[in-house]
């Protein structure tokens, strides 16, 4: 059982949140693998050095060394859709701080909706949109729950997929210029 987290090594991605939810998990499922795809921009290395520093030693804490990799630098998109194949789950367990709480949206999340990869989202205000089309978490024991049921209930991961499907076809560059161009009329 593999879950995948991708985007920028910043703190407020949850990094914390997420494996502490694989080290609950590995208790049912001892195999468990959580793949890290950690993007780095040379604006912010010195940040992203730090961050990985953190995760390595989170991971050694948490005994996951054999349930955890992290892939430095950004992929491909040929590369990210085959990872996000390969995954049963991928998830987004972003944090929210007092001082820069972002009302906006997830871009991360969508590409993995468009492939299919049914993906598990916080309850911060960044992730608004989907709500009754992902699962919302609001911390590790949550996301375990949540994750497990992925794994283990067909029914209910076929149903989060047709959910993701339906909100990307609404949503997609072409629906949307339509509804811009009704609008502009």
């Amino acid at each position: 059982q593999t879950i995948v987290q991708f985007g920028f090594g910043f703190e407020y991605k949850g990094w914390d949140i997420a494996l502490e939810a694989v080290r609950l998990l590995k208790q049912k499922y001892p195999e468990v693998f959580y793949l890290i795809l950690f993007s780095e921009s040379p604006f912010s290395q010195d940040f992203h050095n730090s961050q990985y520093e953190k995760l390595q030693d989170m991971i050694l804490a948490k005994d996951l060394i054999d349930n955890v990799a992290v892939i430095r630098g950004f992929q491909t998109d040929g590369s990210l859709g085959s990872f996000l194949r390969t995954a049963k789950v991928a998830i987004f367990p972003y944090t929210a701080h007092p001082e820069h709480i972002v009302y906006g949206s997830s871009g991360a999340v969508r590409i993995a909706m468009s492939h299919g990869t049914p993906s598990v989202v916080s309850t911060v205000p960044l992730f608004y949109d989907l709500e009754g089309t992902l699962p919302r978490v609001a911390d590790s024991e949550e996301l375990a729950v949540e994750i497990d049921k992925l794994f283990s209930d067909t029914r209910h991961y076929k149903e989060v997929v047709k959910k993701e499907m339906e909100f990307t076809k609404k949503n997609s560059w072409r629906a949307v210029a339509r509804k811009y161009l009704k609008i502009a009329v």
